[in-house]
């Protein structure tokens, strides 16, 4: 081991405990996501949800499957090949359940509170007996709140935002201040895009630093950019400050802050606007582990309809990538619609599904436009359906 490797080795970013056989899948000691990384409303407008819909969704954190609820599907199959992130998305449904939102915003840790434990006990016997077993060895992870206890969260909280505040002590605040776009632009343009802030970009950018740190291999595990990353993701960040106030923006105060600075700048299943319509609409989730390719390999012909699949591109190898999608026509209604994010890739439709769908190249452009989050481009595309007019979002 090199010295620089001995100086950046890092602590462990969580203390969960698992049984013997789901060790392997903690990264760093901890759930490898716990809250949202992706803006949900742009999949909410590129899938135009519909009552008849059926949807399949990948887990993740959990928060994809239960922001889709609010298009208010017939059903979501929610699948993820970690059955921990499972279990989250168990516990979060649990949660939503049993309490209003003043109340579930306390126990997941979005809002301070001693008594998360006890409302653990209230709501553990409506899990299944795995995720019982699993969040009954950490009810310390439950008393701190698992909002932010995932690897990533707690590597933007220990490594990203320290040294984003460090540069930038003064200037963090002020960017999160701002009330007009036109005014927050010209801060960033003047005041915090700097040789210094830049030289620190390049530093975070660089993915042997963030595989060290992090020991997730599909954080850059397929990056196709022909360009510099610590340009590429300054571009993207100005791009961002363009279209959203830093103060409104939950991805970017997670990044910086570590945490989201209130309950109104928040994903839309924690929002006090729409946590009812999500809370309504959960018998609708279906959880099933599993690989995503495994699964749909068994999965019928014309099962779904819309298709939510995160940035598969970026822990896929393009042979994996057009496997899955050639699954995804073959289990697609006809007419269906799929959603799938590039994050510093710009990874396409295999052309031997060009007969089979068409992607809306300028509704995902529009979309990723004015996502939320930084570096994530949108692709959306339709299965064996060309009569949608070039301008509909439908």
């Amino acid at each position: 081991m090199s010295a620089a490797d001995r100086i950046l080795r890092p602590l462990s970013l969580g203390d969960y405990r698992a049984a013997p056989a789901d060790r392997q899948f903690l990264t760093q000691g901890a759930i490898l996501y716990s809250t949202c990384d992706e803006d949900s409303w742009s999949e909410l407008k590129g899938l135009c949800l519909e009552p008849d819909d059926v949807v399949l969704s990948v887990t993740g954190s959990g928060c994809r499957t239960l922001n889709l609820l609010l298009g208010g599907p017939k059903k979501i199959v929610s699948i993820d090949a970690n059955p921990l992130q499972n279990h989250l998305l168990e516990l979060k449904m649990a949660g939503i359940r049993a309490l209003p939102c003043h109340g579930f915003a306390e126990f997941i840790g979005l809002a301070p509170s001693k008594r998360r434990l006890d409302r653990y006990q209230d709501l553990r016997g409506s899990l299944s007996d795995r995720a019982r077993d699993f969040w009954d060895r950490n009810p310390h992870v439950i008393r701190r709140g698992v909002l932010y206890s995932g690897a990533h969260e707690r590597f933007y909280a220990r490594y990203i935002g320290p040294l984003i505040r460090t540069l930038r002590p003064g200037k963090t605040r002020r960017l999160f201040a701002h009330t007009s776009l036109e005014d927050q632009l010209r801060f960033f343009d003047e005041e915090w895009d700097t040789p210094r802030w830049r030289a620190a970009l390049a530093l975070l950018a660089r993915p042997r630093l963030t595989r060290l740190l992090l020991h997730d291999p599909s954080y850059y595990a397929f990056i196709e950019r022909g360009v510099s990353l610590a340009d590429y993701l300054n571009t993207c960040l100005r791009d961002v400050l363009s279209h959203h106030l830093a103060a409104e923006n939950h991805l970017l105060a997670l990044l910086i802050l570590g945490r989201y600075l209130d309950n109104r700048a928040v994903p839309p299943y924690l929002s006090p606007d729409h946590y009812d319509t999500v809370r309504a609409n959960l018998d609708a989730v279906e959880i099933v582990t599993g690989s995503l390719d495994t699964v749909l390999a068994a999965t019928p012909a014309e099962t779904y309809s819309k298709y939510s699949l995160s940035d598969i591109a970026g822990w896929t190898s393009p042979e994996e990538f057009a496997n899955i999608l050639g699954e995804v026509t073959r289990t697609a209604k006809p007419g269906g619609r799929f959603c799938y994010r590039n994050f510093l890739s710009d990874r396409r439709v295999p052309p031997e599904l060009a007969d089979s769908v068409v992607v809306r190249d300028e509704l995902g452009d529009r979309l990723g436009r004015t996502d939320l989050a930084i570096a994530f481009t949108l692709v959306v595309g339709d299965i064996e359906n060309r009569s949608f007019g070039s301008g509909a979002e439908h």
